[in-house]
């Protein structure tokens, strides 16, 4: 496995997806944390950094007021250690794939995947078993328009003029 004539190590650059019809990327936790480092980034950007700046100076000014306009006899604080990442997880950010056909998805899917974690090569093992012939020929054509790196890794022989690998039961390759 190579990218632009560098040998590529598998591990972070290969995804290997099983099943079609579970794909979403907001159940994984380490999306969730890799959606925040990325914005919190941003927010520290030299484009970004003054209004972040600004935002949490607001932000701490604000629960100021609210403290001092509480009128209880006892007093009320709150901790100073409000940080970008707590705002951002507050907002609680997460990937929205556009509705559309099986196919549609599946490819918004890999498109998230590799915008995220920067994958070079997915694997789709057995979609066969999932997808009719006509759904794998869309999946196929929308795969190709959007320059995904894809392997399609079958139990059986598909009728699709594309790059697979049929396995027998001792995942031996025929």
């Amino acid at each position: 496995l190579s990218h632009e004539g560098k040998e590529l190590a598998l591990d972070g650059n290969l995804y290997i997806v099983f099943e079609p019809y579970t794909l979403d990327p907001n159940v994984s936790r380490t999306v969730f944390n890799k959606l925040i480092a990325s914005l919190k980034a941003t927010a520290f950007d030299e484009d970004h950094l003054n209004q972040t700046n600004e935002l949490m100076a607001m932000i701490e000014r604000f629960n100021y007021e609210l403290l001092d306009a509480q009128h209880y006899s006892f007093e009320i604080t709150a901790g100073n250690d409000f940080s970008v990442e707590d705002l951002l997880k507050a907002l609680k950010p997460h990937i929205e794939l556009p509705d559309g056909t099986l196919s549609e998805r599946i490819v918004d899917y890999l498109a998230a995947l590799r915008d995220l974690y920067h994958i070079q090569v997915f694997v789709l093992m057995n979609f066969s078993n999932y997808l009719s012939v006509e759904q794998l020929g869309q999946l196929v054509d929308q795969i190709s328009c959007d320059g995904h790196h894809v392997l399609f890794v079958e139990n059986r022989l598909v009728e699709l003029d594309i790059p697979h690998v049929l396995l027998t039961a001792e995942l031996c390759e025929l």
